[in-house]
C-alpha cells in the first residue's frame, strides 16, 4: 500500500509540475498575420511616448510633490523610472518573441480651465452622487470623447500613429518649454530649509512618491500590443521600449524639478499645477501654451489606452479565450 500511495502521490506531483510548466508552441509562421505590419520604431517609440506622457505630468506631478514628496518628487521619479524599465523589457521581450498583438482626466482638465462650467452645470441637472466607486456626477464629455477617439482608431493603423505622433511632437514641444521656463525663473529658495528642504517629508515621502508615480509609466504595455502591426518586431520592440521610457522619465524629472523651483510646494495647485505656476509668475501667454500642451498629451494617453484594447480582444480571441467574432480583422482597414 505505502508504494501505492507514493506513485498516486507522484503522479499527480508530475501532472501537476507538467501543467504549471506548459508552453505555448510558437507557430513557425509567427510573423504572418492579417493585419498591416506598417509601423516602424520611430512611430512605436511615439506611441509609447505618448501613452506615458498625458495625465501623469500635468495632474500626478502637481498632486505628488505637494502632499507625497515635495521637491523629492525627482528622487521618485528616478525610482519609478528604473522599476518601469525592467517592468517594460519583460513587456519586450514577450512582443520581440511572439510578435502578436483615461478620458476622466482629459474632461477634469477641460472643466478647471473653464472654472468648472461642465461640473456645476451638470450636477445642477443630474444631481450628485454620494456611492463608492462611482464619480460624483456623470462625465458626459469624457464619454463622448471616448467614443470619437474609438472611431477614429478605426480608420487605420498607420493614420493613428501619425496622429498621435503630431500630438506628440506638440506635448514635447510644451515640456520643453516648460523646462526652459521653469530653470529660467528658478528661485532655490523653493528648496531650501525655509520651505521645508528639498525632501519635506522624507524619505518615506519618496517611496511613497515612487509608487505613485509608477503608474505615472503606466502606458509602454501598448508597446507589445503592437508588436504584431511592426515592420520589424524583433528590433523595433525593445529599442521603441528603451528609448520612450528613457525620454519620458527625463522628461519628468525635469518637469518636477522646474516646477518646484518655479514655486513653493504649499502653493502648487493639484488640479492643474503647471497652469497655475505659470499664472503666479503672470506669464499668462505659457499658461495658455501648456494648457494645450496637457490636452495633447491627455489625448495621446487616452488614444494609447483605447489602441491597446482592441488589440489584446483579437490575441485572446485569436487563442481562442474569448469569442472569435472579437478577432475578425477589416480588410480595408487591417483593424481588428
Amino acid at each position: 500500500m505505502p508504494s501505492t500511495r507514493r506513485l498516486i502521490l507522484g503522479h499527480v506531483v508530475s501532472g501537476l509540475c507538467s501543467k504549471m510548466n506548459r508552453t505555448k508552441p510558437v507557430p513557425a509562421d509567427v510573423m504572418e498575420t492579417p493585419l498591416s505590419r506598417c509601423l516602424n520604431t520611430f512611430d512605436i517609440t511615439m506611441l509609447g511616448i505618448g501613452h506615458m506622457v498625458g495625465a501623469g505630468i500635468y495632474v500626478l506631478t502637481g498632486t505628488v510633490a505637494k502632499e507625497i514628496a515635495g521637491p523629492g518628487i525627482i528622487l521618485s521619479f528616478v525610482l519609478a523610472g528604473f522599476v518601469s524599465m525592467l517592468a517594460a523589457i519583460c513587456y519586450a521581450e514577450f512582443g520581440t518573441r511572439i510578435p502578436k498583438a483615461v478620458a476622466r482626466a482629459w474632461s477634469g482638465y477641460i472643466d478647471s480651465i473653464l472654472g468648472g462650467v461642465i461640473a456645476n452645470s451638470t450636477k445642477s441637472v443630474t444631481g450628485e452622487m454620494h456611492e463608492q466607486l462611482f464619480a460624483q456626477y456623470p462625465d458626459f464629455l469624457a464619454f463622448i470623447v471616448c467614443c470619437v477617439y474609438a472611431a477614429a482608431l478605426g480608420i487605420g493603423v498607420k493614420a493613428t500613429a501619425v496622429f498621435n505622433g503630431v500630438l506628440t511632437l506638440v506635448n514635447i514641444g510644451v515640456m520643453t518649454l516648460v523646462i526652459v521656463l521653469g530653470f529660467y525663473y528658478a528661485d532655490t529658495k523653493n528648496w531650501s530649509d525655509q520651505e521645508g528642504g528639498f525632501l519635506p517629508y522624507g524619505v518615506g515621502g519618496v517611496i511613497a512618491g515612487a509608487a505613485t508615480c509608477f503608474y505615472a509609466f503606466v502606458g509602454f504595455d501598448s508597446i507589445a500590443t503592437s508588436s504584431e502591426e511592426a515592420k520589424n518586431p524583433t528590433f523595433s520592440i525593445p529599442i521603441a521600449t528603451i528609448l520612450s521610457l528613457l525620454v519620458v522619465t527625463l522628461g519628468y524629472i525635469l518637469v518636477s524639478a522646474a516646477l518646484t523651483l518655479m514655486i513653493p510646494i504649499r502653493e502648487i495647485n493639484p488640479a492643474a499645477s503647471l497652469p497655475d505656476a505659470f499664472g503666479e509668475l503672470n506669464l499668462h501667454w505659457a499658461k495658455y501654451a501648456v494648457s494645450i500642451g496637457a490636452l495633447c498629451g491627455m489625448t495621446t494617453t487616452l488614444v494609447g489606452s483605447l489602441f491597446a484594447l482592441p488589440r489584446c480582444l483579437y490575441a485572446m480571441a485569436s487563442d481562442g479565450l474569448i469569442f472569435s467574432c472579437f478577432g475578425k480583422v477589416n480588410s480595408k482597414t487591417q483593424v481588428s
